[in-house]
């Protein structure tokens, strides 16, 4: 609507140059293609997930699994935010003093991701549980333990992406990519053995 709005009232002259369009996608595919893959492979584990409980237990350790991801995932409004800001501002730490000032901001905000995802991760541990049965009922009382897995992952997530800001900043997309996949792996594989466990 926002776009419409502009493009009724504005003044300014739009024009299409085939030209500029296929030399930006030429130079901008070279960085872009392992940015693309990279968040399609990240895309995987959130969807195979439930899909692994689905075959190896039942549809209602789905629903609770479903119902603990809604309550940790709360934290990712938080988190997105902050990752929102981060990105520009490691791009500009880098384009203006360097290497060593992207590492030591990276490393500062990767300190504070940490305490702050660590934090979450200790209320979602002790007052969990406790919250999803007060929103969804008794049936959902026991899942201390896979609110608390869930918790460590978003944390390992949220430490993963401040490395992977980085690799950005640098134009390192094919090392992400190839980071993304063995986090991606390393997920699925895991997830068998916790979801006959827990």
């Amino acid at each position: 609507i926002a776009s419409v709005a502009w493009l009724l009232t504005s003044t300014q002259r739009l024009t299409f140059d085939s030209y500029a369009v296929r030399e930006h996608w030429n130079k901008n595919w070279i960085f872009a293609r392992w940015a693309v893959a990279a968040q399609l492979v990240g895309a995987v584990a959130p969807y195979v997930v439930p899909w692994i409980l689905s075959i190896l237990k039942d549809s209602e350790s789905t629903g609770v699994f479903a119902a603990c991801m809604t309550l940790v995932g709360a934290s990712r409004i938080v988190t997105e935010a902050i990752f929102n800001l981060l990105t520009p501002k490691s791009a500009q730490a880098y384009h203006r003093s360097g290497l060593e000032a992207l590492v030591e901001m990276l490393v500062s905000w990767g300190a504070m991701f940490a305490v702050l995802m660590g934090c979450f991760t200790l209320f979602v541990f002790l007052f969990g549980e406790a919250l999803l049965v007060y929103v969804y009922g008794e049936a959902y009382a026991g899942t201390t333990w896979p609110l608390t897995i869930l918790a460590i992952a978003f944390w390992i997530h949220t430490i993963g992406f401040t490395c992977g800001d980085g690799l950005f900043v640098l134009e390192k997309t094919r090392e992400n990519f190839w980071a993304d996949v063995i986090a991606t792996l390393s997920t699925l594989l895991l997830s068998i053995p916790l979801v006959s466990t827990y």
